[in-house]
Parts: structure tokens; C-alpha cells; sequence
């Protein structure tokens, strides 16, 4: 039987849990005669990332490795496994032990039952200030697109390669940095699976990026509130009533300049990540140098 599953993680930092990972993934493929591969996709890793998936690969043929040139974090590295996956069906998740093994059965299960999207929301103890922190404002965020889902930074889910066509071209076009966004739109039939997960570190990609990523996204969502007729009327309101602060009170002018100015900045058109520059792969044992696209 064919591969019709693709297990997809990008993985930044992760040296010390990729191994256990991949093992996990596997037995559980063993156990349930799951067609499946696992690709894992070193997203520019500083640390020895790179030599534990050519020890995964090593191990086991299912296992494809990506190594990317540069880092273009979660989003894109986790799309660049999806365009060298084979499986009709793609899963993302983590490399860090924090997503089990046996929630992909859960949402096999939702696709089974005619979901082209399922998105797992999170249950876990106490998490972190930061993951909380985090959580609650893409959450927020979610509401303010009418986008359903309660846990929009999750980033373990399935989805069928109609919707990974259609979620890519979106990101292509509006450059964001989320996925679940994208995914949503793209989706005909979305849903969300609650999966319990286990006790893991930190994101290895860096706080500061993470907050790069939050602040963009969050620009656009108002950018795009304010391109309404309603959003034009209330910029207008609001350069009338300014104007008639800044003559008394020039500080205030200022920190709202300020702010404009940051605004703007985080809702620019990054620099196109598209092309994610695959310098090394390693499948069935034997490494084959990609030339960069």
C-alpha cells in the first residue's frame, strides 16, 4: 500500500527530542498498519538538529529530511515539507514531544467523517506566561476575523491537498506568517479535535520572532478593519480630534506619530519568503543534494 499519510514537523533546536519523536510517530504507524512517512524539515537549526534527522533517516525509510539554507520559521518550513510530502493527507505537528503520537489517530478520525480541516485545540496543565500570553492574542485576534477556533496559534492539524493548494496560494499572496488563517478560508468543511498534550519546553524558535510574527499579523487584521468605509470614517474622526489635541498637547501628537509609524512598519510586505532554498534531502538512506530553486 501507498504512503497516504505525510507527518510534517519543522523542527528548529530540536537535537535533543527528534529521535523520540520519530520513534513515537512510527510505532504508532506499526501498530495501526498506517501507511505513513514523516518529514522532518531542519528549519536552519543552529545546534546539531541536522545530524539527529540524518540518524532518524538512517533508522527507518519512511523518514525524509529537509534541510532549509535559512530560517523562515514555522509557517513556511512546515509548507515546504508539504510540497516534498507524497501522502493525500498532511499532518503537522511538533517535534518536541509535546504533540502524542496517538492524537494524529483523532484526527484521522475527523477526516474519516468527511472534514477536510481539522484543527486540534490544545488541554494541557498550566501553561507557560508566555504561551498564555500568546494564546490570548491570537485567540482575540481569531474572533475580531470570525474565525471560530479557540486555539488559533495551535499548530497540530490535518488537512487533505485540496486545501493545502488553496491555504498556500492564500499565504503566497497576503504574506502572512499564520497558518490556521489561511487554512480556514481555504477549507469547505473545517472542524477542531481536542487533544490532550504532554509537558514540553519552550518554542524553540526566538521570543523575539515569535513577537514579529504576532505583530504582523495583528497590523494587517487592522489594516484591513480600517480599508472598510467604517474603518476610512473613523481615521477621519480621528485625524480631526488629533489635530485639535496636538495643538495643546505636541507629546500626544507624537506618540501617536510614533505608533502610526510602528503600525506601519509591522504591516509592511515582508520580504517574500517563498522561495525556501532546500539545500539539502536525505530519504531511503542516501543523501541527494536539491540545487536551490
Amino acid at each position: 500500500m501507498g504512503v497516504t499519510v505525510s507527518v510534517v514537523s519543522p523542527v528548529y533546536r530540536g537535537e535533543t527530542t527528534i529521535e523520540a519523536f520519530a520513534r513515537g510517530v512510527l510505532d504508532l504507524a506499526d501498530r495501526e498498519a498506517l501507511p505513513l512517512e514523516l518529514v522532518l524539515v531542519d528549519d536552519a537549526s543552529p545546534d546539531g538538529s541536522w545530524s539527529a534527522i540524518c540518524r532518524a533517516v538512517s533508522e527507518d525509510s519512511r523518514v525524509v529530511g529537509l534541510r532549509l539554507a535559512g530560517n523562515v520559521r514555522q509557517t513556511r518550513a512546515t509548507f515546504a515539507g508539504f510540497e516534498r510530502a507524497r501522502g493525500d493527507v498532511l499532518v503537522a505537528m511538533d517535534s518536541d514531544l509535546e504533540h502524542p503520537p496517538e492524537a494524529i489517530l483523532r484526527l484521522l478520525a475527523a477526516h474519516d467523517a468527511g472534514h477536510d480541516l481539522v484543527l486540534a485545540t490544545r488541554r494541557r496543565v498550566r501553561p507557560s506566561l508566555f504561551r498564555r500570553i500568546g494564546s490570548g492574542v491570537l485567540n482575540t485576534t481569531s474572533s475580531l476575523l470570525g474565525i471560530p477556533v479557540v486555539d488559533l496559534g495551535s499548530s497540530l492539524l490535518l488537512m487533505d491537498r485540496t486545501v493545502e493548494a488553496r491555504s498556500r496560494a492564500i499565504l503566497d499572496r497576503t504574506h502572512l506568517h499564520l497558518m490556521l488563517p489561511a487554512m480556514w478560508e481555504a477549507s469547505d468543511r473545517p472542524t477542531t479535535a481536542e487533544v490532550e498534550l504532554e509537558p514540553a519546553s519552550e518554542s524553540g524558535y526566538p521570543v523575539i520572532a515569535l513577537l514579529d510574527i504576532g505583530g504582523r499579523f495583528l497590523a494587517r487584521v487592522v489594516a484591513e478593519r480600517l480599508a472598510t468605509p467604517g474603518g476610512t470614517a473613523v481615521v477621519i474622526l480621528g485625524a480631526v480630534l488629533g489635530s485639535a489635541v496636538a495643538r495643546r498637547h505636541r507629546w500626544i501628537a507624537a506618540l501617536c506619530a510614533l505608533g502610526a509609524l510602528g503600525l506601519a512598519s509591522l504591516a509592511r510586505r515582508p520580504r517574500d519568503p517563498g522561495k525556501l532554498f532546500v539545500v539539502a534531502e536525505v530519504a531511503d538512506k542516501r543523501p541527494e543534494p536539491v540545487p536551490p530553486r
